[in-house]
């Protein structure tokens, strides 16, 4: 009997420090720093996955990653379960998973309230057929142009990541929380979003969490209130110090989005000039100058995109063809190897776009 309550303790306790590790894991990947995003790159590198992937958690990289924290998981819960401590440990292990669910609601619902996670659509999928689009950029996009929904998606988030830091208001905190993350999931299936490993961990922590609390939802399910009484609350050992943590995160998510630059940068321009020699540009060709770093260049439904650097206000450098854009009212400077032209030009105004208004 003790032999099978330790292989029981074990795997309980294997479970709640995987969670854990997996948790923390993914929080350092998303808004961690540079050195520990590094060495999940050069994981990525290794296992030949794409130069982005290892942030979204549908990729091989990861996958590989959260096998690794199978090995520390192990080993802590073979330390707790023959510890006289494990009562305690247990105690905390739900202390810091409580935390570390507050702390995905906080990041992504800052995000939307700061209006940081789904951008304004760039001008270079203004112009391509919706029938062109991924379902995640088609929902990507969408979310863009309607800033007023993204911030009220970003407070329904930060509710139940406020309410999870006490003791009284958790349980409402993770109903309220299963029922966002539970859509979250849904909006990644249906629109194909590359985050479903993610969105299944948080919705498998919140059901974790609510364990506990089976006794409450049993009693609130079959209207029976005289078993409320009898229902039991998990404490958590340290909700001060989950609460300065939860401050201290905000403050930093405040200060990084009050220091964020964003450059002004994005344009796009037809062209009104026949082909001319430097170029194999036609009249109707549009040109994207991207606010993230890159230009796309529009040949009918054709795009192709180039990495760029900012050298002006209206001078752009695209080290990938060797060539400079400059761009003034109506004319757009192009400087290459070749020597130089210049191209009759028409700045498209955003504002025309119904989308944006």
């Amino acid at each position: 009997m003790h032999e099978n309550d330790d292989v029981r303790n074990f795997f309980r306790f294997f479970g709640l420090c995987f969670l854990l590790l997996t948790g923390v894991s993914l929080l350092l990947l998303i808004n961690g720093p540079a050195v520990y995003r590094g060495g999940a790159e050069a994981l990525n590198k290794l296992v030949g996955g794409s130069e982005y992937a290892v942030i979204y958690s549908d990729s091989r990289a990861l996958l590989l990653h959260l096998l690794i924290l199978v090995i520390p998981a192990a080993v802590f819960a073979l330390v707790m379960v023959r510890s006289r401590f494990r009562e305690r440990f247990g105690s905390y292990l739900y202390g810091s998973l409580v935390l570390v669910l507050s702390l995905f609601l906080l990041f992504y619902g800052m995000d939307k309230l700061l209006l940081l996670q789904f951008p304004r659509p760039g001008n270079n999928l203004l112009f391509t057929r919706t029938g062109d689009l991924s379902r995640e950029v088609l929902y990507w996009t969408s979310m863009g142009a309607a800033p007023r929904y993204q911030v009220f998606s970003g407070i329904i988030e930060l509710i139940p990541a406020l309410l999870l830091l006490f003791r009284q208001t958790r349980f409402a905190g993770l109903c309220v929380a299963f029922m966002v993350l539970m859509n979250v999931f849904f909006i990644n299936i249906g629109f194909g979003v590359s985050v479903r490993m993610l969105s299944i961990y948080l919705v498998l922590l919140c059901l974790v969490l609510l364990w506990p609390y089976r006794q409450l939802i049993a009693a609130l399910l079959t209207l029976n209130f005289s078993q409320l009484e009898k229902a039991r609350f998990p404490r958590s050992p340290f909700g001060k110090t989950a609460f300065a943590i939860f401050t201290t995160c905000v403050l930093w998510l405040l200060y990084g989005a009050t220091t964020r630059e964003f450059p002004e940068q994005d344009h796009t321009f037809e062209i009104r000039s026949e082909q001319v020699d430097c170029t194999n540009w036609r009249r109707g060709d549009l040109l994207h100058v991207h606010p993230e770093g890159y230009v796309i260049l529009q040949y009918g439904t054709d795009f192709k995109s180039y990495a760029c650097i900012f050298t002006g206000p209206r001078h752009v450098a695209v080290p990938a063809l060797g060539i400079t854009f400059e761009w003034q009212t109506d004319t757009l400077k192009i400087h290459s190897k070749q020597g130089r032209c210049l191209l009759r030009m028409h700045e498209i105004d955003r504002s025309t776009f119904r989308l944006l208004r």
